[in-house]
Parts: C-alpha cells; sequence; structure tokens
C-alpha cells in the first residue's frame, strides 16, 4: 500500500508540473502572436493630415479642349484671382485598356487674369519621339491656385 500511495504521490506531482508547463507555454504563445497596434505618434508619422483647400470662386472658369487626333490638350483659365503666383495642374484619364494614366504641370501667371498652357501631350515623350496615349475620352483636371491668400482649388472633369 505504501509503494502504490508513493506512485500516485509522483504521478500528481508529474502532472501537476506538465500542467504548469503547458500553462507557462501557452501563455507565451499568445503573448507572441498579438499583433502590436502602433502609437498615436506613429500613425500620425505616417499618414499626415491632408489638407483642405477651399475651392476657387465662381467667377473663374476653366475650359480644355483637345486637338482633331486627342493627342494634346489646350488648359485655358479665367477669371484667375488676383494676386496668384501660379496653378498647378493635375490631368488624370483612363487610356486604351482602361490604363489609368497622367499629365502634371505648373502655369506662371506672372498677374494676368487669363491664362492658357497650349500643347499639353496625353502620353510620353522621349528624345523627341511621342508614343500618344489613345482611347481617352475624359479627362479629370484638378487645379490648385497658389498665392499671397493661400491656396484655392478646382476640380472638373471634361469630355474630350
Amino acid at each position: 500500500m505504501k509503494i502504490l500511495n508513493q506512485i500516485l504521490q509522483s504521478k500528481k506531482i508529474l502532472v501537476s508540473v506538465v500542467i504548469v508547463l503547458m500553462l507557462i507555454v501557452g501563455f507565451f504563445l499568445i503573448k507572441s502572436n498579438k499583433k502590436v497596434s502602433p502609437s498615436k505618434t506613429q500613425t500620425e508619422e505616417l499618414l499626415p493630415e491632408s489638407e483642405i483647400i477651399p475651392t476657387v470662386g465662381s467667377s473663374t472658369t476653366v475650359d480644355l479642349k483637345a486637338d482633331r487626333l486627342k493627342r494634346e490638350v489646350s488648359l485655358t483659365i479665367k477669371g484667375v484671382p488676383e494676386s496668384t503666383n501660379n496653378i498647378e495642374y493635375e490631368m488624370s484619364y483612363l487610356a486604351d485598356g482602361n490604363l489609368p494614366k497622367g499629365v502634371i504641370g505648373t502655369v506662371e501667371v506672372d498677374g494676368k487674369t487669363e491664362v492658357e498652357k497650349t500643347g499639353i501631350t496625353l502620353g510620353t515623350c522621349s528624345s523627341g519621339a511621342c508614343v500618344y496615349d489613345k482611347g481617352v475620352k475624359s479627362i479629370k483636371v484638378a487645379l490648385k491656385f497658389n498665392g499671397e491668400y493661400g491656396s484655392r482649388s478646382f476640380e472638373k472633369e471634361f469630355e474630350i
């Protein structure tokens, strides 16, 4: 009987040790699988707040015209706000195969109330050779007017 008690006692100790080890291993597994979410400071550094720019006044009008072959466009802006230094433009469109394409640039204003940017190529040019985008049906124009007043924006989609 004494031997039987010793065997049962040693089995209880062994089972207790195994349970404690399983709890410790489980704790570390759960702790290591937790996703660490970035702190607010880290998130702010990664994703800067977007700047909200007011729109330009209704007296400003914008027109976009394509040439006959739809290889180039001309941008005309009338009623440019006083004290505007320059106008940044971004044109985005879909070419054949639904490929997103775009053009960016800047127009210097030099105190004028009407400016025109001609010869804006819908495609790419290198060493005097151009490859034009085909199948362009509409162009989304985003403008940013920069001046002593700060910045103002304008957006419109044009069918060409």
